[in-house]
């Protein structure tokens, strides 16, 4: 009988078209290719460095560069939320409230 109850409330009649809001859409569209991007940027140069190592042999220059590369891997971790808040305007509210709510009840 529930799940009835469920089926009916979700279920959408043929007319009811859902509106395809293309401004979201994009936007939406544009986070992600931020995120994407900001991976390949980061993982790049580790995934080249892992690469050369068996040809090259682990010398002081390529543990450096490996140790580097392997930084830039963790900053992407901390990227990411700094490119959602950026971009997405709810994300960056929430922020502002919970920081705010943060130093207000420390001082």
């Amino acid at each position: 009988m529930y799940i009835t109850f469920v089926l009916t409330i979700f279920r959408r009649q043929p007319s009811q078209a859902t509106p395809l809001n293309i401004a979201r859409y994009r936007k939406a569209v544009n986070i992600a290719l931020w995120v994407q991007g900001t991976l390949v940027v980061c993982y790049l140069p580790f995934v080249v460095v892992v690469a050369i190592t068996p040809q090259r042999g682990i010398t002081l220059p390529i543990h450096l560069a490996t140790q580097y590369t392997g930084s830039v891997v963790y900053l992407n971790s901390s990227l990411n939320p700094l490119l959602y808040c950026w971009n997405m305007r709810e994300v960056r509210q929430a922020v502002k409230v919970t920081l705010r709510q943060l130093f207000c009840q420390s001082s």
